[in-house]
């Protein structure tokens, strides 16, 4: 019982650790010019239309994506929201941070 205990305890802390360092970190490279009101250029468009998103752990890398790629960030936000407990947060193409669901 004092392991499960303790197992439950480290795990939270994990996550509120996790959750609170990338929020810190988030950029609004990701925000689309709608949500943040400026006009869109032609190269604007045409530069977010490429870009693809993942959802993976804060560390980034490759080993803990979670799904495929998405091409809408609606999509990609929708999934992190599922496992947002786990502390997954969503990454553009360039590597940015995109969204954090924490």
């Amino acid at each position: 019982m004092k392991k499960r205990i303790l197992t439950i305890l480290i795990t939270s802390a994990l996550l509120l650790t996790a959750c609170g360092n990338t929020a810190s970190n988030t950029d609004t490279s990701g925000v689309s010019d709608a949500e943040t009101g400026a006009p869109a250029t032609d190269a604007e468009t045409e530069e977010k239309m490429e870009l693809t998103y993942y959802i993976r752990s804060p560390y980034n890398t490759e080993e803990t994506q979670q799904g495929s790629e998405y091409t809408a960030l609606a999509d990609a936000k929708a999934a992190a929201d599922d496992i947002a407990q786990l502390g997954y947060v969503v990454f553009d193409s360039d590597g940015n941070i995109a969204y954090n669901p924490c």
